[in-house]
């Protein structure tokens, strides 16, 4: 009983904070953590959506927020509840944190897009080829937000494939898109291709390895890559 009532004080505390400023964010997040603690195993997600119509992944933003900024004093700073999401990412790397918080401190208005920004500078030349990017089939929707999803919970995990001294994206195209939109760091491997053509097969080869297509795609693939053999 006395958990409950802790739980059910704990939610108007973290309601009565929503839509306030950076510090209420951090505050929101630690009582989060240690409501997390003492709720029931098993119990967590149904709390969350009772209470907030939150799913876990929204309660993760602000509890990454807490630990990220534990102890740092952002009473004085302007810094936007999207934008400190961003900064807490486990993908955003330190320089970049470290930098916004400077900018923050000598007076800047920090926004979502400022830091989504900054975490761009840090990105490897990449060039989208059309051509290139409609040999495959598109995603799936499901596969596509599945991807997404993962992207947002663990980072760009894999390094994306760019033809070398060339910088066009071969491998990866839906996870650059998604690192672009969401402003989330990415690495890339430069391959060895001597032409057009062969980067085709490189780009055909590599898929029909890695996905689940559909029987119909398979053959569509096989058959462009028969073509070019």
């Amino acid at each position: 009983m006395e958990i409950e009532v802790y739980a059910v004080e704990e939610a108007e505390a973290i309601r009565r904070l929503l839509g306030k400023t950076a510090e209420s964010v951090i505050e929101i997040g630690h009582r989060l953590i240690r409501l997390k603690e003492r709720i029931p195993h098993g119990e967590w997600a149904r709390y969350l959506k009772r209470e907030f119509d939150w799913t876990e992944r929204s309660a993760q933003r602000f509890m990454s927020v807490a630990h990220c900024f534990n102890s740092d004093n952002l009473s004085d700073l302007k810094i936007g509840p999207s934008a400190l999401y961003l900064l807490a990412s486990n993908s955003t790397p330190e320089p970049v944190r470290s930098a916004i918080l400077d900018r923050a401190k000598a007076g800047e208005r920090i926004t979502h897009t400022a830091v989504k920004e900054a975490i761009e500078a840090t990105h490897p030349r990449v060039i989208v080829d059309e051509e290139f990017s409609k040999i495959l089939p598109p995603l799936r929707p499901e596969e596509l937000q599945g991807l997404e999803l993962s992207i947002l919970d663990w980072g760009c995990l894999n390094p994306l494939l760019v033809w070398k001294d060339h910088g066009i994206l071969l491998d990866g195209h839906q996870r650059y898109a998604i690192c672009k939109k969401r402003g989330i760091p990415f690495k890339v491997r430069e391959v060895e291709i001597s032409s057009r053509e062969e980067a085709k097969i490189y780009i055909i080869r590599r898929q029909l390895m890695q996905r689940n297509y559909a029987p119909k795609e398979i053959d569509a693939l096989r058959a462009k890559l028969k073509a070019k053999a």
